[in-house]
């Protein structure tokens, strides 16, 4: 959930006033994370969580399944043949241009 970008000075806010933003700041997470499961069917943990700096964020997440393993780290992700040639092509047919276009301003 986003919160406002409205700047409040702590200075002027009791400890009473704290405490009680401290508690609804935990109800509203724990109520974001029991409306994911609600939607998804699955716990937070299963979710991709959104990072800002490779620290996690809990307060923006996403409704993605994570890419990722059991070790935290990127699935390696591998190309068909017939995408990895057409990719071959592309750039082939690329440098054939720049090397026509050199050729003629020459």
């Amino acid at each position: 959930m986003h919160m406002p970008s409205t700047r409040i000075s702590i200075k002027n806010l009791t400890t009473e006033t704290l405490n009680k933003a401290a508690l609804l700041r935990a109800e509203i997470d724990r109520l974001e994370k029991e409306l994911i499961n609600l939607l998804t069917g699955r716990s937070i943990s299963d979710l991709r969580i959104g990072k800002k700096n490779n620290k996690p964020n809990t307060t923006k997440f996403s409704l993605v399944e994570s890419d990722s393993n059991k070790n935290g780290k990127r699935k390696k992700r591998n190309l068909s043949p017939e995408a990895r040639a057409r990719i071959v092509a592309a750039v082939k047919a690329r440098w054939a241009r720049e090397k026509a276009k050199a050729k003629t301003n020459s």
